[in-house]
């Protein structure tokens, strides 16, 4: 099986090398480390990585301005932000909504990165090659990871296909909270029920030309998927 290509990009040295050495003796990692959000550009286009694992708050480029430009060409390779404080909510929440995948918040440990990333792949892993079903006047493409309206392709990400497929598969019924936070991120804590959150409203925003098309949610319990 080939090695997983990590690009991590993070200005604490100690930490790099502490993430490099950590995963790559798993002998299921190729890391590549950057300092900042330029040179992670740079190594993004040498590297090719197969998931993007960058801190926020850097020196230079942040973190989240070199997503805003990988997402402009690359709405495919996963990307799990790293939060160190509280007072970082509100860049975790501008992430999402630039297409990153996940986020996770320091401290963790190596061991935990790659719990994250298994996840991720497993997501990936489910279901390949669904057929393209029509939700109103969208046709929603899982495998591509699109949604066509008006004969223009909408990329989204990976977490958007995969709760976006959970409520077609339900449409109709009540598809509960819990449920879609245990099969995608494993768990159904405050932080994973945040980035939840923020999907949803995404995919609402997709639909919001389309009245035959409505995200319901359902207090305590989950979310409907209505179609006329």
């Amino acid at each position: 099986m080939d090695k997983i290509k990590l690009m991590f990009v993070e200005d604490n040295v100690d930490l790099c090398f502490l993430i490099q050495n950590s995963l790559e003796i798993t002998n299921r990692y190729t890391v590549a480390i950057a300092h900042d959000g330029m040179d992670g550009l740079e190594k993004y286009h040498i590297f090719e990585p197969d998931v993007i694992v960058s801190d926020i708050m850097m020196p230079g480029m942040s973190g989240l301005e070199m997503v805003k430009e990988i997402r402009k060409r690359d709405h495919n390779t996963p990307i799990i932000l790293v939060s160190g404080e509280k007072k970082e909510q509100a860049d975790i929440v501008c992430g999402l909504q630039l297409g990153v995948d996940n986020y996770i918040q320091k401290p963790y440990v190596p061991d935990v990165l790659d719990e994250y990333i298994k996840a991720l792949f497993r997501t990936k892993m489910k279901q390949t090659n669904p057929e393209p079903c029509r939700m109103g006047d969208v046709f929603f493409d899982k495998n591509r990871q699109t949604l066509i309206l008006d004969n223009k392709s909408i990329r989204i990400t990976t977490l958007e296909a995969e709760v976006l497929w959970m409520l077609w598969l339900g449409k109709g019924h009540i598809v509960e909270r819990k449920k879609i936070l245990n099969e995608l991120w494993g768990n159904d804590k405050a932080n994973q029920s945040r980035s939840l959150d923020v999907i949803i409203s995404k995919l609402r925003k997709y639909f919001h030309k389309d009245t035959s098309v409505q995200i319901i949610t359902i207090r305590n319990e989950g979310y409907r998927l209505l179609l006329e």
